[in-house]
């Protein structure tokens, strides 16, 4: 990836981050390569009359030319992208010169929080009383297609599947995705119902106890057995986590609830975890 660049403000010229541009006077923003600035923002400088300005896109009707509203942008971009603006503009008449200083020891781009995928034989299988449910939903051949393999859920006990997970440190949220299907086509609509548990993983310290249900929005189930998306994003304080720290998760289908109205059982094919 080139690095982003330089240019004067009226486009005629590009010198890009590192080059020479005076006898041992180079452009002195480094940015490590897999980062990415959001909304392809650039940095616009006319040199000879030490003026800068902050494009959103990088072409002149895009270009904020007012220094307060640059340094809000910046800070507005994304709570993880940019960790922190400083402005100096001492000594520097209108505006002339003003620096603007990114810091980049957290830099983080929203893209590059981890996503997690799991499939019905990478989840862990309940099988303890170290588990909030003492009840897996074992793997099976799906009885649709025996080349793909899925987790049951019954209809008449709670059953679960577990797995881990890092936190990372930034977020706030957490986007889960489910491909389901029911095993036997209702006779018409339904709806199944998903709760999850966690615990967090301390650091030398012991498990905390497990938490409570989170029941996630019921899924809608359609009068046949095809696969069914369904996504449910959730924040880090509804679910109790803290960003930087590691939990375990136990997900089970709650038989007990009154909306859960599937007969037979629930064909869970994979599990998506997002970070935002």
């Amino acid at each position: 990836m080139l690095p982003k660049y330089y240019k004067n403000i009226s486009g005629s010229t590009v010198t890009r981050i590192g080059t020479e541009i005076a006898n041992g006077a180079f452009y002195q923003i480094q940015v490590d390569e897999e980062t990415l600035w959001m909304n392809n923002s650039t940095i616009e400088a006319d040199i000879d009359a030490n003026d800068a300005e902050i494009s959103k896109d990088g072409t002149d009707p895009g270009i904020i030319s007012d220094h307060t509203e640059a340094k809000n942008y910046l800070n507005a971009l994304n709570a993880n992208c940019i960790e922190s603006v400083e402005v100096d503009n001492t000594n520097k008449a209108d505006g002339k010169g003003l620096i603007y200083r990114v810091s980049s020891d957290k830099l983080q781009y929203e893209g590059f929080f981890p996503t997690y995928l799991f499939y019905a034989d990478t989840f862990d299988s309940p099988n303890n009383v170290d588990w909030i449910v003492n009840s897996l939903a074992p793997a099976n051949s799906d009885s649709n297609n025996n080349a793909l393999t899925v987790r049951l859920f019954d209809d008449a006990a709670d059953e679960g599947v577990g797995f881990t997970l890092y936190i990372p440190s930034g977020t706030t949220n957490i986007k889960f995705s489910f491909k389901t299907r029911a095993e036997t086509a209702p006779g018409a609509a339904k709806q199944i119902a998903l709760d999850l548990y966690e615990r967090e993983i301390q650091d030398n310290a012991a498990l905390t106890t497990w938490s409570s249900a989170f029941s996630f929005a019921l899924i809608d189930i359609p009068a046949n057995e095809n696969f069914q998306y369904d996504t449910e994003t959730v924040s880090l304080a509804t679910l109790g986590l803290t960003a930087g720290s590691t939990h375990q998760f136990e997900l089970c289908r709650d038989t007990d609830d009154v909306g859960d109205n599937l007969v037979g059982d629930l064909a869970l094919l994979e599990m998506i975890v997002e970070f935002t």
